[in-house]
């Protein structure tokens, strides 16, 4: 009788375990037993789940997510060219990274963005080549996704769940745009100037002139609430491509 263990390190995408069993058999031979043999073979499956990570950020400042999501707040000095200008373009950056049969995606959402300059804006965001790429212009000829209300989000899928061992993380660069809004009338002031004076005649002459504004809305970048998008990501298996 011969009995063989095999065992053999199995990379990650091998994800069932294959046995072959041989049971023992008797060939009867004229009466006798001429053969009486036993094989199997077995394997160990050690799977490892690889590293995943995901960080996101300012581009060039980007921070590791220590959980499955991560705030990103849009800071002051956009707020402050927000006001100042009109509009502003902020480039955010990604980094992806997943071994073994895992892939990643990740969503960038909106927050309430309340009654400041930012809530008073027209907000879009879209995927560029880099952070050089991400100026307002290129709002008007890129497909954007609105970003004006809680809720509203893209969704990318920067590392699919074919098999990898790369320990490059995939970057990913995005544009945010925001448009401040006509300002609102919120008010109006009238005032009539009235002037007397004597003329060569020595006549008493009078005139009077009237003017008017309108009060407008203003934003002031101290009053300003801090505001945040969210990136938050997720693994997923093959066959779970569809969240």
């Amino acid at each position: 009788m011969r009995n063989e263990t095999v065992r053999r390190a199995v990379p990650l995408k091998a994800l069932t375990v294959a046995a072959v069993s041989f049971c023992a058999g008797v060939a009867i031979v004229g009466g006798a037993t001429a053969a009486l043999w036993n094989h199997s073979a077995t394997a160990d499956i050690k799977v490892g789940e690889g590293v995943q990570g995901f960080a996101a950020g300012h581009a060039g400042a980007v921070s590791q997510a220590t959980g499955s999501s991560i705030d990103v707040p849009i800071g002051a000095d956009a707020v402050t060219r927000l006001i100042a200008d009109g509009s502003v373009a902020i480039p955010f950056e990604t980094q992806s990274l997943s071994q073994g049969n895992k892939g990643l995606r990740y969503t960038l959402a909106s927050p309430d963005w309340g009654d400041g300059a930012l809530g008073h804006s027209a907000s879009s965001v879209f995927k560029v080549a880099d952070a050089a790429s991400c100026t307002v212009e290129a709002a008007v000829t890129t497909t954007a996704t609105p970003m004006n209300a809680a809720g509203d989000q893209v969704t990318s899928t920067p590392v699919s769940a074919d098999y990898s061992t790369s320990e490059q993380a995939t970057t990913e660069f995005w544009c945010f745009v925001a448009t401040l809004d006509e300002p609102e009338e919120v008010g109006s002031y009238t005032n009539t100037a009235t002037v007397a004076a004597v003329d060569d005649a020595n006549l008493a002459v009078t005139d009077t002139d009237e003017w008017s504004a309108r009060v407008l809305e203003s934003f002031d970048v101290g009053n300003e609430p801090e505001r945040v998008l969210t990136f938050s990501y997720e693994t997923f298996r093959p066959g779970q491509e569809t969240p």
